[in-house]
């Protein structure tokens, strides 16, 4: 899945599940303040998820990259030691 696809995948993901939300609004009549401030609370959850998942796609990028210099270390001691 690419990152655009992901992208698409939430936004018809929020549109679902603001739609359903709607549709029980209707069907029950639940009081307008509190059907705002639940989807003020749906999107302050989801701007918190994506920042976490962009602070842990970060974090495993840098480990990554740590990786790949340790490797690099190691691969330099090897070939000394040849």
């Amino acid at each position: 899945m690419t990152a655009t696809t992901f992208v698409q995948f939430q936004y018809w993901l929020d549109i679902g599940i603001k739609a359903i939300i709607g549709i029980g609004i209707a069907l029950i009549g639940a009081d307008y303040k509190a059907v705002k401030d639940m989807l003020h609370d749906l999107e302050g959850a989801k701007n918190i998820a994506g920042s976490e998942r962009a602070v842990l796609t970060s974090i495993a990028a840098a480990n990554n990259l740590r990786l790949d210099r340790i490797e690099s270390k190691i691969d330099r001691i090897i070939e000394r030691e040849k």
